[in-house]
């Protein structure tokens, strides 16, 4: 009954010397990339970075225990952020007091029903979803990603309706693109791209992330004009049940049915994709949605946001060994010291947000 409740521990049967040092070096390996990661998927859904550091430590261990596969990584996802970003800033000035609320509540919300869901056994609508269509609209969302971090890596702000149009405003207006910006950017963007060919193992956005807040530490880059992160709180906040808008349920819940779906099946998507001949367990879709569920049901009490499984996680948490999900306990729990020890530094070490977005557009590039 106990290991029906909460699969994960099915993992631990048999558990080792060997496999625990296995699953250390990979929870170190994807504590590292969630980092960066979940800071620059934070801003990217128009939340303060620290969001995406919460939805890395308190989601995470929760699927660890209740969830079916030992092969994926779950935490923020850049689909997801889009999505987030999309429904809620028709409602809300993205970063303002309300927009936070609302993707606080958003979160309970996708959590309840992917929770609701799993009670149910709807779990098979995974087999509806064609891959033409969930590829189609994953290219889509990724053109919608790096259009809307165009204005970080120009360092130019202007209105636009959409990404074609801001695209036409930026190209009109070239003349206004801040220059110590544009070459930060450009900087981000080649060290990555060389790191992952020449080094494609190395953490290259977490020493993308340190290198360039000392560098503009030391040479003062927030007075030079550049768009930076210099405050982000020490600590976790307090636990707090949201409260729910009912006046505004009826605009939120389109919006969390989508993440909520999406979520779902990109998480089942990468589950099938590592999936191998000669695993003993197979994995169950509707114990999925309820892990799901539930981990984002926790991680809005937590000030955090919707998170599903990572296609770049889930490959380098294959790739460096992982064998159970006592990896994604060691990746929150560094990500927890960052959050307690590390993060008053960014009030000295600013991090200019440009090099975010660079790690950002690389991470949807692959």
């Amino acid at each position: 009954m106990l290991y029906k409740l909460l699969p994960g521990l099915l993992w631990l049967q048999g558990y080792t010397a060997h496999t625990l040092r296995q699953d250390v070096v990979s929870g170190l390996v994807i504590g590292v990339m969630l980092i960066p990661q979940s800071m620059g998927y934070a801003v990217l859904a128009g939340l303060p970075p620290e969001f995406g550091l919460y939805a890395s430590i308190f989601p995470p261990l929760l699927y660890a225990l209740l969830g079916t596969s030992n092969k994926i990584s779950i935490g923020p996802v850049a689909l997801d952020a889009i999505l987030i970003l999309s429904g809620l800033s028709v409602l809300a000035e993205p970063g303002s007091d309300q927009y936070l609320k609302l993707a606080i509540e958003l979160t309970l919300l996708v959590g309840l029903i992917q929770f609701l869901f799993g009670l149910l056994r709807f779990g098979f609508i995974v087999n509806f979803l064609s891959y033409p269509v969930v590829v189609g609209y994953t290219s889509a969302a990724a053109v919608i990603i790096i259009g809307s971090q165009l204005q970080s890596l120009t360092g130019l702000h202007v209105e636009s309706a959409n990404v074609l149009d801001l695209a036409y405003q930026l190209l009109i207006h070239i003349s206004d693109w801040h220059g110590v910006t544009i070459g930060i950017a450009v900087a981000s963007l080649l060290f990555i791209f060389f790191c992952k060919r020449l080094v494609p193992k190395s953490p290259n956005a977490l020493i993308l992330l340190v290198g360039t807040m000392l560098l503009s530490g030391l040479f003062h880059a927030g007075q030079a004009g550049v768009d930076v992160i210099n405050s982000v709180p020490a600590g976790f906040p307090a636990l707090r049940v949201p409260d729910i808008d009912f006046a505004r349920l009826g605009e939120l819940l389109p919006v969390a049915f989508t993440v909520a779906l999406m979520g779902f099946v990109g998480t089942m998507s990468i589950c099938k994709s590592q999936e191998s001949p000669k695993d003993k367990r197979s994995v169950q879709p509707n114990q999925e949605l309820i892990a799901l569920g539930l981990a984002n049901a926790l991680g809005a009490m937590f000030r955090s946001f919707p998170v599903s499984a990572s296609f770049s996680r889930s490959a380098a948490l294959r790739d460096s060994g992982a064998l159970t999900q006592v990896s994604a306990i060691i990746s929150s729990a560094l990500i927890a010291i960052t959050v307690v020890f590390l993060t008053p530094l960014f009030t000295d070490y600013p991090l200019p947000k440009a090099v975010l977005s660079a790690i950002i557009v690389m991470s949807v590039l692959g």
